[in-house]
Protein backbone atom coordinates (compact mmCIF):
# COMPACT_ATOMS: atom_id res chain seq x y z
CA UNK A 1 0.00 0.00 0.00
CA UNK A 2 3.29 2.20 0.50
CA UNK A 3 3.98 1.75 -3.06
CA UNK A 4 0.78 2.95 -4.21
CA UNK A 5 0.42 5.59 -2.35
CA UNK A 6 4.18 6.62 -3.85
CA UNK A 7 2.68 6.34 -6.68
CA UNK A 8 -0.55 8.50 -6.35
CA UNK A 9 1.53 10.74 -4.77
CA UNK A 10 4.05 11.46 -6.93
CA UNK A 11 3.53 9.95 -10.28
CA UNK A 12 -0.46 10.58 -10.55
CA UNK A 13 -0.11 14.51 -10.56
CA UNK A 14 2.95 14.35 -13.25
CA UNK A 15 0.48 12.17 -15.76
CA UNK A 16 -3.01 14.32 -15.15
CA UNK A 17 -1.36 17.92 -14.94
CA UNK A 18 -3.41 20.30 -16.71
CA UNK A 19 -5.62 16.85 -18.06
CA UNK A 20 -8.86 18.48 -18.06
CA UNK A 21 -7.80 21.28 -20.28
CA UNK A 22 -6.67 18.57 -22.78
CA UNK A 23 -8.79 16.88 -25.62
CA UNK A 24 -7.37 13.43 -25.67
CA UNK A 25 -8.32 11.07 -27.88
CA UNK A 26 -9.60 7.48 -27.15
CA UNK A 27 -6.71 6.16 -28.41
CA UNK A 28 -4.74 7.98 -26.62
CA UNK A 29 -6.86 7.33 -23.02
CA UNK A 30 -6.62 3.96 -23.64
CA UNK A 31 -2.77 4.00 -23.57
CA UNK A 32 -2.57 5.90 -20.30
CA UNK A 33 -5.19 3.44 -18.97
CA UNK A 34 -3.21 0.75 -20.07
CA UNK A 35 0.13 2.73 -18.80
CA UNK A 36 -2.23 3.05 -15.22
CA UNK A 37 -3.03 -0.66 -14.84
CA UNK A 38 0.82 -1.54 -15.55
CA UNK A 39 1.89 0.15 -12.14
CA UNK A 40 -1.07 -1.64 -10.76
CA UNK A 41 0.19 -4.91 -11.95
CA UNK A 42 3.79 -3.80 -10.65
CA UNK A 43 3.10 -2.60 -7.37
CA UNK A 44 0.52 -5.71 -6.49
CA UNK A 45 2.79 -8.42 -8.80
CA UNK A 46 0.03 -9.16 -11.24
CA UNK A 47 1.33 -11.36 -14.99
CA UNK A 48 0.42 -8.34 -17.68
CA UNK A 49 -2.66 -10.53 -18.30
CA UNK A 50 -4.31 -10.38 -15.27
CA UNK A 51 -6.77 -7.60 -14.98
CA UNK A 52 -6.44 -5.32 -11.98
CA UNK A 53 -9.86 -3.45 -12.39
CA UNK A 54 -11.31 -5.57 -9.09
CA UNK A 55 -8.35 -4.40 -7.05
CA UNK A 56 -8.87 -0.93 -7.95
CA UNK A 57 -12.69 -0.93 -7.04
CA UNK A 58 -11.74 -2.89 -3.95
CA UNK A 59 -9.55 -0.02 -2.86
CA UNK A 60 -11.92 2.40 -3.91
CA UNK A 61 -10.00 3.76 -6.70
CA UNK A 62 -10.50 4.54 -10.50
CA UNK A 63 -9.22 3.57 -13.40
CA UNK A 64 -7.38 6.20 -15.20
CA UNK A 65 -10.59 6.91 -17.61
CA UNK A 66 -12.39 7.46 -14.86
CA UNK A 67 -9.74 9.59 -13.07
CA UNK A 68 -9.80 11.87 -16.46
CA UNK A 69 -13.47 12.15 -16.09
CA UNK A 70 -13.24 13.11 -12.60
CA UNK A 71 -10.57 15.86 -12.93
CA UNK A 72 -12.40 17.03 -15.99
CA UNK A 73 -16.05 17.14 -14.12
CA UNK A 74 -13.65 19.19 -11.13
CA UNK A 75 -12.42 21.25 -13.56
CA UNK A 76 -15.95 22.26 -15.32
CA UNK A 77 -17.96 22.95 -12.09
CA UNK A 78 -15.24 24.88 -10.46
CA UNK A 79 -15.11 27.85 -13.64
CA UNK A 80 -18.44 26.91 -15.21
CA UNK A 81 -19.35 30.41 -12.91
CA UNK A 82 -16.53 32.32 -13.68
CA UNK A 83 -17.15 36.14 -14.76
CA UNK A 84 -14.58 36.01 -17.60
CA UNK A 85 -16.54 35.75 -20.38
CA UNK A 86 -13.59 34.21 -22.72
CA UNK A 87 -13.18 31.01 -19.98
CA UNK A 88 -16.94 30.99 -20.05
CA UNK A 89 -17.25 30.86 -23.81
CA UNK A 90 -14.36 28.26 -23.97
CA UNK A 91 -16.30 26.00 -21.22
CA UNK A 92 -19.60 25.71 -23.04
CA UNK A 93 -17.96 25.21 -26.73
CA UNK A 94 -16.14 22.21 -24.84
CA UNK A 95 -19.26 20.83 -23.24
CA UNK A 96 -21.47 20.94 -26.24
CA UNK A 97 -19.23 20.14 -28.65
CA UNK A 98 -18.90 16.69 -27.13
CA UNK A 99 -17.48 14.68 -30.45
CA UNK A 100 -16.33 11.73 -28.52
CA UNK A 101 -17.23 10.20 -25.39
CA UNK A 102 -15.73 10.75 -22.20
CA UNK A 103 -16.25 7.26 -20.76
CA UNK A 104 -15.14 4.22 -23.18
CA UNK A 105 -17.65 1.54 -22.36
CA UNK A 106 -20.50 1.34 -20.52
CA UNK A 107 -21.09 4.85 -20.05
CA UNK A 108 -23.86 6.17 -17.75
CA UNK A 109 -21.79 9.22 -17.93
CA UNK A 110 -22.37 10.26 -21.55
CA UNK A 111 -21.49 13.82 -23.33
CA UNK A 112 -25.29 14.84 -22.85
CA UNK A 113 -25.16 13.51 -18.87
CA UNK A 114 -21.93 15.73 -18.64
CA UNK A 115 -23.74 18.77 -19.78
CA UNK A 116 -26.68 17.66 -17.06
CA UNK A 117 -24.48 17.61 -14.65
CA UNK A 118 -22.57 20.81 -15.16
CA UNK A 119 -25.73 22.95 -15.46
CA UNK A 120 -27.77 21.59 -13.01
CA UNK A 121 -25.85 22.23 -10.27
CA UNK A 122 -25.23 18.94 -8.89
CA UNK A 123 -22.99 18.55 -5.90
CA UNK A 124 -19.21 17.97 -5.62
CA UNK A 125 -20.16 14.17 -3.93
CA UNK A 126 -23.45 13.35 -6.27
CA UNK A 127 -20.58 13.74 -9.58
CA UNK A 128 -18.02 12.06 -8.12
CA UNK A 129 -20.70 9.13 -6.58
CA UNK A 130 -21.75 8.54 -10.48
CA UNK A 131 -17.87 8.59 -11.55
CA UNK A 132 -17.52 5.64 -9.07
CA UNK A 133 -20.71 3.62 -10.04
CA UNK A 134 -19.49 4.34 -13.69
CA UNK A 135 -16.39 2.41 -12.74
CA UNK A 136 -18.20 -0.23 -11.19
CA UNK A 137 -20.32 -0.80 -13.82
CA UNK A 138 -17.19 -1.33 -15.72
CA UNK A 139 -15.94 -3.35 -13.43
CA UNK A 140 -19.21 -5.58 -13.39
CA UNK A 141 -19.03 -5.46 -17.48
CA UNK A 142 -16.09 -6.80 -17.56
CA UNK A 143 -16.89 -9.26 -15.26
CA UNK A 144 -19.79 -10.59 -17.40
CA UNK A 145 -17.58 -10.69 -20.38
CA UNK A 146 -14.96 -13.25 -19.26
Amino acid sequence: MAKLHLLEANCLPMLTYALPAVNLKQEQLKEMNKAWNCAYRKVFRYNMWESVKHLMLGLGKLDFVHIHLKLYMNFLKSNINTLNSTLYYLLLRNILSGSEPICMRNSSISNSNIRNLVFNYHSHTQIIDLIHDSFKASVRGLHTMS
